[in-house]
């Protein structure tokens, strides 16, 4: 709809959509909270160390290009891990006598600090339609006739989302 020029009911009804589905998974998780807990619960280190394998497995595999790359990215991502207490001496590691790494880097610093430099501009060959989407009126996005058609996709988004969410 965004490349029609039709931007403003595209956000609109993902807002809406975005709505729907958070409701469904919340309510979903406090249904079924108590049933996770005691799951998790039985979690070792074994089902820990699993886990940890098979989300640094996806990550290679969902890296675009280089494999040797992403596997470079992923041992950075571990190294920066051990930064911070040990959880079962609670001896300090790679602190460097800085108080402030005691907790370890923050996921915060550690997302932001890559995208610093990065540039909003369009890159060249980007398919931007610009100003476009002005000349609609506001009314346009409260089309009920393009809500009625995104009832299925938002359905199904719903769907996917709180069971794999």
């Amino acid at each position: 709809m965004a490349r029609k020029g039709r931007a403003g009911p595209a956000l609109g009804i993902a807002a809406f959509g975005s709505f729907i589905a958070g409701t469904v998974s919340v309510i979903l998780l406090i249904l079924l909270a108590p049933t996770l807990a005691k799951f998790a619960l039985r979690f070792g280190p074994p089902e820990y160390f699993s886990l940890m394998v098979l989300g640094l497995s996806i990550l290679v595999y969902l890296a675009r290009g280089s494999i040797i790359n992403a596997l470079i990215v992923v041992c950075f991502g571990l190294l920066l891990g051990t930064i911070g207490l040990d959880q079962m001496t609670g001896s300090p590691r790679f602190i460097y006598k800085i108080t402030t790494l005691m907790d370890g880097i923050g996921l915060v610093q550690v997302v932001i600090g890559p995208l610093r430099d990065f540039r909003s501009a369009p890159q060249r060959g980007d398919n931007v339609q610009t100003g476009k989407f002005l000349k609609r009126r506001s009314r346009d996005s409260c089309e009920p006739r393009g809500l009625k058609r995104s009832i299925g996709p938002i359905g199904r988004g719903t769907i996917i989302g709180s069971s794999w969410g």
